[in-house]
């Protein structure tokens, strides 16, 4: 095998690697631009299961102020039940969603906005006081950048 010029940058473990590089980039991106329609395809109950769970978390967002405003026994134990139901959906979709594979892209990006929504309400004030465990923040920085969030 010829010696490659030390000022050359394309030897052919150089471009070995740039192949690998960018065949794994077209897996990633591949399934992208076939479009929503191959994913809905594809992806289809997983998308549908991830929307199902934004609903639920954001109904348990506003019960969960609503805790906050209540302020007789009551009108608390309300909120309290419809929180701990609505917390109980949040639960079950998420372990719906985890038992599926995702195919496309547009999955990946669906199951990693559930699993931001777990770990910014299971872990929120580790996360932003820069406590939280080495794998909490692994996933927590893994997760943003498929969202492309900073």
């Amino acid at each position: 095998m010829p010696k490659a010029n030390q000022d050359d940058i394309t030897t052919p473990q150089t471009k070995r690697r740039q192949l690998f590089g960018a065949g794994a980039a077209l897996l990633l991106l591949a399934p992208d631009a076939a479009g929503s329609t191959k994913a809905a395809e594809l992806d289809g109950d997983l998308l549908t299961l991830c929307a199902e769970y934004g609903i639920a978390a954001a109904e348990r967002e506003t019960l969960d102020d609503g805790i906050v405003l209540a302020t007789t026994g009551e009108r608390e134990d309300y909120y309290t039940r419809c929180l701990d139901y609505a917390l109980g959906r949040c639960n079950t979709l998420r372990d719906r969603v985890t038992a599926i594979s995702s195919r496309t892209l547009q999955g990946v990006k669906a199951k990693a906005t559930v699993l931001r929504d777990e770990l910014d309400m299971m872990h929120a004030t580790e996360i932003e006081g820069g406590d939280a465990e080495p794998e909490i923040a692994l996933a927590w920085s893994l997760v943003n950048d498929i969202l492309g969030r900073a």
